[in-house]
C-alpha cells in the first residue's frame, strides 16, 4: 500500500499479516454478535487506530494501547472529549504521549488512574507535562507500607497529583454508587468500585490496593465497556452483588491473572469480547491459562490481548461495533 505513514508511535515488532480476509468495506453489522471483525496487518492497524481518534464521526472510539505489562486506554467520545484510563509507559511499545500528539490531542478532558500501581500510572507526570488535563479521577486509597523503588514511584505519583491540584484541576475520588458519575452528551460513565465501606476500613496496606481499584463502565446507547483496573475477586463479588455489570466489551482485570477473574461475575458480564492488556513474555505468566479459559467460556466472540499490538473499537449507539485487531 502507498501513501503517507505516520513516523510514530511505532510498534516494536515488524508487521505480521493477520489471518483471515480483510473486509475493506467494513461490511454490515452481524446482529447476532453485535460486531464486525476487522483483522489487519499490524502496521495497517496502527494507522487505522490513529485515524480512529482523529475522525469526527458520531461513534465512540476506544483504543487499548500496546504498552506491555500494564494498561493504557484512550477514548474519544462522539462529542470530541478525550478520556484516558491508566497510562503505563514502562517498556511500552507505544508511547501514549506521542500517540496522543499524533492524533492531534491537545488536552485530556478526563484522566483516570484506576489504582496507584506503577504499571497503571507510570506515564502520569509525562501527561501532566504535555497536556492540559481538565479533570482527574483516582481511588481514595493511600499506600503506607511500601519501601524502596515502590515508595519512590508512589511519591512521584503523589507529586504529579499535587501539581494537578495546584493547577486547580478538578480531582475526584469516586466511590461505588451505580449512578451516573459523569455524562458527556449521550455517553454515561458509571463507577462501581470501590465501596465506601471498604475504603473506610482500608489501612493503606499493599493487599488493599487491588480491592479498591476503580471499576468503571462507559455506556453509549446499547454499547458498553467495563474497565476493571486490577480489582480482585473480593472486589468483583461485592460489585456484582449490587450493580448491573453486563457489558458489550470487558477490559479484563489485572492483565488476565486468576486473582482478577471470577467466573460467577463473568456469567453476569457476558461480554461479546474480552480484552486483556498484558506484555508478551512477561514474568508473571499473564494471562493465566485458567483465567483465559473462563474468559473464553463467557465471551461470545472470544478474547484478544494487546501482546500482539494495540486494539481499537468504533462503536455505534445501537450497540454494533467494529473491532480492529
Amino acid at each position: 500500500m502507498g501513501g503517507y505513514r505516520e513516523p510514530f508511535p511505532r510498534f516494536a515488532k515488524k508487521p505480521k499479516e493477520a489471518e483471515g480476509l480483510i473486509d475493506r468495506e467494513l461490511g454490515i453489522p452481524v446482529a447476532k454478535d453485535r460486531e464486525i471483525e476487522r483483522p489487519m496487518a499490524r502496521d495497517e492497524r496502527e494507522q487505522q487506530i490513529l485515524k480512529l481518534i482523529r475522525s469526527q464521526d458520531n461513534n465512540l472510539k476506544i483504543c487499548c494501547l500496546d504498552v506491555g505489562q500494564g494498561d493504557a486506554t484512550v477514548i474519544k467520545l462522539p462529542t470530541g472529549e478525550i478520556i484516558v484510563v491508566d497510562c503505563n509507559t514502562v517498556d511500552a511499545n507505544v508511547d501514549i504521549v506521542s500517540f496522543l500528539k499524533s492524533c492531534g490531542v491537545q488536552h485530556i478532558d478526563c484522566l483516570i488512574i484506576t489504582h496507584p500501581h506503577y504499571d497503571h500510572f507510570s506515564g502520569l507526570q509525562e501527561l501532566v507535562d504535555n497536556f492540559d488535563i481538565r479533570s482527574f479521577m483516582e481511588p481514595s486509597v493511600e499506600r503506607t507500607d511500601i519501601t524502596g523503588d515502590s515508595k519512590v514511584q508512589y511519591d512521584a505519583y503523589c507529586s504529579a497529583v499535587d501539581e494537578l491540584e495546584k493547577r486547580g484541576v478538578n480531582i475526584s475520588h469516586p466511590v461505588a454508587s451505580g449512578d451516573v458519575h459523569q455524562q458527556f452528551g449521550e455517553v454515561k460513565l458509571y463507577n462501581f468500585g470501590p465501596s465506601k465501606a471498604v475504603l473506610e476500613r482500608a489501612e493503606g496496606l499493599e493487599g488493599e490496593v487491588h480491592t479498591n481499584s476503580l471499576v468503571l463502565k462507559i455506556e453509549y446507547g446499547n454499547f458498553s465497556m467495563l474497565f476493571s483496573g486490577d480489582v480482585n475477586q473480593e472486589g468483583w463479588k461485592r460489585i456484582s452483588k449490587y450493580y448491573d455489570i453486563q457489558s458489550t466489551v470487558l477490559n479484563a482485570s489485572h492483565h488476565g491473572s486468576t486473582s482478577g477473574c471470577d467466573e460467577e461475575c463473568m456469567n453476569k458480564i457476558t461480554p461479546s469480547r474480552t480484552i486483556i492488556s498484558a506484555g508478551k513474555g512477561n514474568p508473571f505468566g499473564h494471562p493465566d491459562s485458567e483465567a483465559v479459559s473462563i474468559y473464553k467460556k463467557y465471551s461470545t466472540n472470544g478474547i484478544r490481548t494487546t501482546k500482539n499490538g494495540s486494539l481499537g473499537i468504533s462503536a455505534n449507539e445501537d450497540g454494533t461495533y467494529i473491532f480492529y485487531d
